[in-house]
Formats: C-alpha cells, sequence, structure tokens
C-alpha cells in the first residue's frame, strides 16, 4: 500500500512538473526577445585570403562585429561551455538544475553567492539591461527559452559571441581578439581563450590592462575548470597559467583602410565584406608607401592602386600615405594626369589609321596657335618614329597626334562609357588635355590602363571577391591596344624606382 501510494505521489509530481514546463513554453513563445543590439553591428572587411583589412564600430561607437560560432576556435567553445552553461546542449534556455543549485545556495549563504544565468539568458540580458530583480529574472527566463525554441541553439551562441562584453567599448569575440591579441579567434592559445571567457563577467573589473592580478586569477580559474573537465591536459594548464596577460588592447591596424571605408559608404545595409584584396601584395605595396612616407615632407602625398589583369580585381590599394594623418582617399581625388593620357591618344590614332608605330613625326619647336609647348627636356630630336616619342613621353610628337584625332573625339572616346576625364567648369575639349590640362582620379586612370593589356576591352575593377563585372566595353581596337602596350613595355623605369621589393 505505502509503495503504491509512492508511485502515485511520484508520478503526480511528474506531472505535475511537466505541466508546469508546458504552461512555462507556452509562455515563453509569446516572449519574442528585443534582439535590436544583436542586429545592430560594425562593419568588418576582409582580404581574400581572411586578413582584416578594415572596420568600422556600431552606430551606438561600440566595436561590435558578427561572429559565427563555427569561425571561433573550439578549444575557447569548450571552455566558454564548461564554464558558463554546462548542460547548454540540453536544457531550453534555462537550466533547471542551476536554478534548484543557486536557489540553495543562496538561501543557506542569505546572500547572493551563485547565478543560473545560461547563455541564453545573458543574450537577453545584454540585449535588454534592467534591474538585477527576480521580476525580471523571470522575464529573462521565459524570453530565453523563447530564444533557444524559436532561434536554435547555434543562433544562441552565435549572438552571445557576437555581444558579449570585454569593457571600453568592445564587445563580442572577434573584437575581443582582434584588439587584444591583433588576430582573429578562429585560432586561440588556451591562455588566450581562457581570458575571453572570464573577461564578460566582470567586464571592468577583470580588464588585464587595468587589473592584471585579478584578471590572471579569473583566467586561471578557467583554465583549472577545464582541466578538471578534461578539455586540456594538465602540461597545458600548467604552461597556460604561466603565459603572461596581455597589458593593454590597441586598435588593430587597416592595411587596406581606404578601401575598406568606400565600401562601407557604397553598402550601407552591408556589415561583412570579403574584398579581392591580396595580404601579400597589399603588404608589399604598404612597405613601399612606409619607405615614401619616411623620406616625403609633411605635405607630400602618395597614392597607389593595383589591380590584377587575370580577373580585372583590385588586388591593393592605398589612398594615402597614412591613413590615420588623413582619411582622404586620393585614388578618388580629381588630379592633373600630367602625361599619362597620351599612350591612349597614339592608340586611337591607329585605330583610326592616322599612325603607324614607325610613322615618322617630327620633335621641332612649333607653335599650336597661340599655345607654344616645350618637352621636359627643353631640347628636341628632329624627325623621330611614333613609337620612340611614346615610350619617351615626347610633349610635340604627342600634341601632333593629338591635334590630327581631335580634342572632342578623344574625349568622347574615353569619356563614352564612363566618365573618366574632367574639364574645368565651362572648358572645351583643347590640345592641353594631352599634356596634364584636364582631371582624372587614379582609380579611373589605372582602369583605363588595364584596356592595352586586356586587348582594348575595359573592365569595370572588382572589389569583392565573386563580384560579377559591372560592364565591359571595347574602348580601343584590339591591334591598336596591343601594339600600343607593346610600346609601352620599352618605357625606360623611372629613376629611383624600388626594385625586387619583398
Amino acid at each position: 500500500m505505502k509503495i503504491n501510494r509512492f508511485i502515485k505521489i511520484l508520478c503526480f509530481g511528474v506531472l505535475l512538473m511537466f505541466a508546469a514546463a508546458l504552461i512555462f513554453i507556452i509562455i515563453a513563445a509569446f516572449c519574442a526577445p528585443d534582439l535590436t543590439k544583436t542586429s545592430s553591428i560594425g562593419k568588418i572587411a576582409f582580404s581574400k585570403d581572411n586578413t582584416v583589412i578594415a572596420y568600422a564600430p556600431a552606430p551606438d561607437t561600440r566595436y561590435r562585429f558578427k561572429t559565427d560560432s563555427n569561425d571561433v576556435d573550439p578549444l575557447y567553445l569548450k571552455m566558454l561551455l564548461a564554464a558558463e552553461d554546462e548542460r547548454f546542449n540540453y536544457h531550453l534556455g534555462v537550466d533547471p538544475i542551476a536554478v534548484i543549485r543557486s536557489f540553495s545556495l543562496n538561501v543557506l549563504h542569505q546572500e547572493i553567492v551563485s547565478g543560473a544565468s545560461t547563455l541564453a539568458m545573458q543574450v537577453i540580458r545584454l540585449n535588454e539591461p534592467g534591474k538585477r530583480t527576480y521580476l525580471n529574472k523571470l522575464k529573462e527566463a521565459f524570453k530565453a527559452v523563447h530564444l533557444t525554441l524559436f532561434h536554435g541553439r547555434k543562433a544562441v551562441l552565435d549572438d552571445y559571441l557576437t555581444i558579449a562584453p570585454f569593457g571600453s567599448g568592445i564587445e563580442g569575440v572577434t573584437a575581443a581578439s582582434l584588439f587584444w591579441f591583433n588576430h582573429l579567434p578562429d585560432k586561440l592559445t588556451p591562455a588566450e581563450a581562457a581570458l575571453l571567457v572570464a573577461i564578460p563577467r566582470s567586464p571592468e573589473k577583470i580588464r588585464p590592462d587595468r587589473f592584471y592580478q585579478r584578471a590572471k586569477h579569473y583566467r586561471d580559474k578557467v583554465l583549472k575548470k577545464a582541466y578538471l573537465d578534461g578539455i586540456i591536459k594538465k602540461d597545458i594548464l600548467i604552461a597556460a597559467t604561466s603565459e603572461p596577460l596581455p597589458r593593454n588592447f590597441s586598435y588593430p591596424y587597416e592595411p587596406a583602410f581606404h578601401l575598406g571605408h568606400k565600401l562601407f559608404k557604397e553598402h550601407k545595409d552591408q556589415n561583412l565584406f570579403i574584398t579581392s584584396i591580396d595580404s601579400d601584395i597589399q603588404r608589399t605595396l604598404n612597405k613601399f608607401i612606409d619607405s615614401f612616407k619616411e623620406q616625403s615632407f609633411p605635405d607630400e602625398e602618395i597614392a597607389a592602386l593595383v589591380i590584377d589583369n587575370a580577373d580585372h580585381s583590385v588586388c591593393a590599394y592605398a589612398g594615402s600615405k597614412d591613413y590615420r594623418h588623413t582619411e582622404l582617399d586620393l585614388t578618388q581625388a580629381i588630379r592633373s594626369p600630367g602625361s599619362a593620357l597620351k599612350p591612349f591618344a597614339y592608340a586611337l590614332a591607329f585605330a583610326e589609321n592616322k599612325l603607324h608605330p614607325k610613322t615618322i613625326l617630327n620633335e621641332e619647336a612649333e607653335a599650336f596657335g597661340a599655345y607654344t609647348p616645350q618637352n621636359f627636356t627643353r631640347n628636341f630630336k628632329g624627325t623621330i618614329p611614333a613609337d620612340y616619342a611614346l615610350y619617351n613621353s615626347l610633349n610635340l610628337p604627342a600634341l601632333t597626334v593629338f591635334s590630327a584625332l581631335g580634342p572632342e573625339k578623344f574625349l568622347y572616346e574615353i569619356n563614352k562609357n564612363q566618365h573618366n576625364i574632367f574639364l574645368p567648369d565651362g572648358a572645351r575639349a583643347g590640345l592641353p588635355i594631352i599634356l596634364g590640362g584636364c582631371g582624372i582620379s587614379l582609380y579611373n586612370l589605372t582602369a583605363l590602363y588595364t584596356t592595352l593589356f586586356n586587348d582594348g576591352i575595359f573592365f569595370s575593377p572588382k572589389t569583392l571577391v565573386n563580384e560579377k563585372t559591372a560592364f565591359t566595353y571595347e574602348l580601343i581596337e584590339k591591334k591598336a591596344a596591343r601594339a600600343t602596350f607593346d610600346i609601352l613595355k620599352n618605357t625606360a623605369a623611372p629613376q629611383n624606382i624600388l626594385k625586387n621589393h619583398q
């Protein structure tokens, strides 16, 4: 009889708990959380080989980037769940065992000595901060269940990795890893992983730059828990607890700052960018820029652009000699091209059979109306073939070619599908254009030069991986483009060029 009564009581208890859980879940279904913070993230741009090239904070000025658990070191994830939410994969957003344990300890000690917050509850609290009352914790519990049931465990984990606080305006594991360790969180040492687990417990009080010993204490506590749970071995525990902590954080360097921020402005609704930048080429370009910076005067500037002729993609980009000094992107600035447009006048003249590479041109002092130009060297070579005049960039033959072609014709051909060349307000096309009496951006000028390699076909440069070319068209007839390209291969390298730069 006593056994039967016990079984009835047990069954009634189980049914009561089941009913309570069902009611809890039903209520939770109507408690959708506000995930505004999770969706309000900063912008980050990567090279095609997964190096960060530029970034910008979220609208609230905090550095918070979308983080996917698949892109984070598995060791960190194991440490995180072991320390913060052991039964993450089994509960529905609220851990009943943790709740009972926490309630018992708090009653026993007559103060709060243990919490029961799961990762889902922490995500809710970070999105909807409020006073730590039992009513608010109950609301968090309902919303945590809703988040887990209707968004899934992976979404809960991804949300936490995106908005976990790390102090000083740094939020999320991606930003924390970049600012504290200067690398992405896909590869973390055990000591680094443990520190990233520890800091969010009290972001401003466990920062190693301000409270080194406290940060070490909590980091080592995470490491010991990982050892006891079999996540790391004893030798790793000993080595990791001996590893020094970073003394301060720093803003990560942005190798292709100007391209990244150009994309951020152009794509306001996009937060993640995989660009066509090649890290090795960008690094080489930046070394060259740094070399120029060391030798230049304060008011001297430089900009550079590298386009890969194989796929028409931008593989290196520098808008100035130091983006921390000026954020102006000089590759987009309209400047005089000097003699850089001469090859296109020759190419168009070749295409119209007005000229041949071996056509003899006269290089003597000559007045074009009231315009009497000089060569840079201020001397003249007499009669010379067109190819020699081009690869030596002589002014008077270029003017002869340009005059025969016609300034209006030249301007029309170069601008017919894309506005490349700009003239001063009210100005008409004239001979000075070919010697730099106009404006064009370095970006557009570089894109124009790729047509000579690509048999006269203009390809709009690509800046994103898997981006389709915006448009293409024939700018120059094929044979004329090839002839011009072959001539330019004989052009002498500029003085003091940096050779074999690694």
